[in-house]
C-alpha cells in the first residue's frame, strides 16, 4: 500500500496561543447560548425557551406543530425539571456551529440520559438552534461517553492520510489546553480512563510516520505529562494525557475549522 508522503507528524509542545480573538469570542457566545437554553428549559420560561430556536427549525422524527405542542405542554406542566449537561464540545464553521454534550434530564414523569447535538446558525448577531438530535442511553443500551467525539458540521467523512503537523499545550485561565493542528479537517477520537492512573486518550488514524518525543513533562494544573505512540500496524497515533489526581474532571472539545485545530481543555 502506498504511503502518503505528506503523512509526517511532528509533535511540538509550545507555550503559545494561536486562536483568533474573533473565533474565541464566537465560541463563548455559543457556549453562553447553550447555557441560556438550558436555564430557560429548567425555569420553564416558555417564551425564552422558544426564542433559542430558528424560524427554520426542523424537529427530529416529527412535524413542527407536534413538537411545538409537546414542548409547550411539558414546560407548562406542574413539577420541577432538571437538565444537567457536561462534556460540551463545539465546532465552529463560519456562520454554522455544532454543539454536542452529555445530557441528563429529570422530570416529574420521565428521566433520561444520552448525547444531545445542537446544530446552530448565526442570524443577526445571535446563535439559533436549527436542528436538534438526541441519542438516548435507552436506545443504545450503552452508557453515553462523558465527552463524545464530534463529527464534521457538514457530515463529510475524514480523508485518508491525516497529517497533524504540530501539537501545543498552554494554559487558559489556569486550565490545561492541549491542541493538535491538522493539515486537513478531521476530529480525533477522544475517551477518558479514570482509574488509579487517570488519563485522556486521543486517537488519530491514518498517520503513517511520526518523529518526535514520546514523553514530555508538562506539569500543568491537571495534565502532568503527554505521551505519544505510533501504532504502525494500524497507522494510528495515540496521544495520552496523564492527569493529576482530582475529585472530578471536565473535558471541553473544540474544533477551530478555519485553522484546522482541534483542542481539548481539561478542568
Amino acid at each position: 500500500m502506498h504511503k502518503n508522503a505528506f503523512s509526517l507528524l511532528v509533535v511540538i509542545i509550545l507555550v503559545a496561543g494561536f486562536t483568533s480573538v474573533a473565533a474565541a469570542s464566537e465560541l463563548d457566545h455559543i457556549r453562553d447560548t447553550v447555557e441560556s437554553w438550558r436555564l430557560a428549559w429548567i425555569s420553564k420560561d416558555v417564551d425564552r425557551y422558544f426564542e433559542h430556536y430558528s424560524a427554520s427549525f426542523q424537529p427530529e422524527d416529527q412535524d413542527y406543530d407536534t413538537w411545538l405542542r409537546q414542548k409547550r405542554e411539558m414546560l407548562e406542566a406542574p413539577g420541577a425539571i432538571e437538565v444537567d449537561i457536561r462534556g460540551l464540545s463545539v465546532i465552529l464553521d463560519g456562520s454554522q456551529a455544532k454543539a454536542q454534550f452529555f445530557q441528563r434530564y429529570r422530570g416529574p414523569d420521565h428521566e433520561d440520559t444520552g448525547v444531545k447535538t445542537l446544530l446552530l446558525h448565526r442570524s443577526e448577531g445571535r446563535w439559533l438552534i436549527q436542528e436538534e438530535r438526541w441519542r438516548s442511553d435507552l436506545d443504545s443500551g450503552k452508557p453515553a461517553p462523558v465527552a463524545a467525539a464530534s463529527g464534521p458540521v457538514s457530515g463529510i467523512s475524514p480523508p485518508a492520510g491525516i497529517s497533524p503537523n504540530d501539537f501545543e499545550h498552554d494554559l487558559v485561565e489556569e486550565k490545561d489546553r492541549v491542541c493538535i493542528r491538522m493539515n486537513r479537517f478531521f476530529i480525533p477520537k477522544v475517551f477518558s480512563l479514570v482509574e488509579s492512573k487517570p488519563r485522556i486518550v486521543v486517537d488519530i488514524p491514518d498517520v503513517h510516520q511520526w518523529e518526535g518525543t514520546d514523553r514530555r513533562e508538562v506539569n500543568g494544573p491537571l495534565v502532568k505529562r503527554i505521551r505519544t505512540y505510533l501504532h504502525r500496524d494500524e497507522d494510528r497515533l495515540r496521544v495520552v494525557l496523564d492527569l493529576l489526581p482530582a475529585d472530578a474532571y471536565a473535558i471541553d472539545q473544540t474544533y477551530y475549522r478555519g485553522e484546522n485545530v482541534f483542542c481539548i481543555v481539561v478542568k
